[in-house]
């Protein structure tokens, strides 16, 4: 049984592509898994970080991101993710959609018509289940006897603050809303000080 379960529900279509061409097409979607677990695991680490937000250096570039982020999300530096994402999609259909780039001669610039396959799915569920131990890394003293329940108030209220994934975001694709049957305000409550207290720091 997961520890947090999210649902998930589509206002049009969404395309998580492969990034490989096939049927004919630019690009395909993989159609035994047009969501991916990976590609949604990203887009709530990019909501987590408008809760807590990271580093970044004197020039204003990105250096690390908030240590209870690393601790969640894990890091390309070797921290592991502690959890593991699994995303149960309901059936749908596919299709496929043309976009090109208008050039100010009002002509179709060369090679960009494209036509990749996008995914109509409706709903699907986001079951997140605990694979490794726990960080307390960037938590405020004296929270680690609830150490799990702050894991998934993160990871719940970044949900709650995504409303589009995939790609073409921009052209109405990929608008979604995620809810969790979690307590908001409390998760807020737990969230929040780590936040103040990084700052601070």
């Amino acid at each position: 049984m997961s520890e947090l379960t999210l649902e998930l529900t589509f206002y049009g279509s969404v395309r998580m592509g492969t990034g490989y061409a096939g049927k004919g097409l630019d690009e395909v979607i993989d159609e035994f898994a047009p969501l991916s677990a990976g590609g949604l695991k990203g887009v709530l680490r990019d909501e987590a970080r408008t809760l807590l937000p990271p580093k970044y250096d004197a020039d204003g570039r990105f250096e690390r991101d908030h240590p209870f982020v690393r601790a969640v999300f894990g890091d390309r530096f070797g921290q592991q993710c502690p959890w593991n994402f699994d995303v149960v999609p309901d059936a749908g259909k596919v299709s496929a959609r043309a976009s090109l780039q208008i050039g100010p001669d009002g002509a179709v610039v060369k090679g960009a018509l494209l036509v990749k396959e996008e995914a109509w799915i409706g709903s699907a569920r986001l079951d997140v289940f605990q694979r490794g131990p726990l960080s307390d890394a960037g938590m405020r003293l004296g929270a680690s006897e609830e150490i799990k329940e702050y894991h998934l108030a993160l990871i719940s209220l970044a949900a709650r603050l995504v409303d589009k994934v995939g790609q073409r975001k921009t052209r109405g694709m990929g608008w979604v809303a995620i809810t969790s049957d979690r307590d908001a305000e409390a998760d807020l409550d737990r969230i929040w000080p780590l936040r103040k207290e990084e700052t601070d720091g």
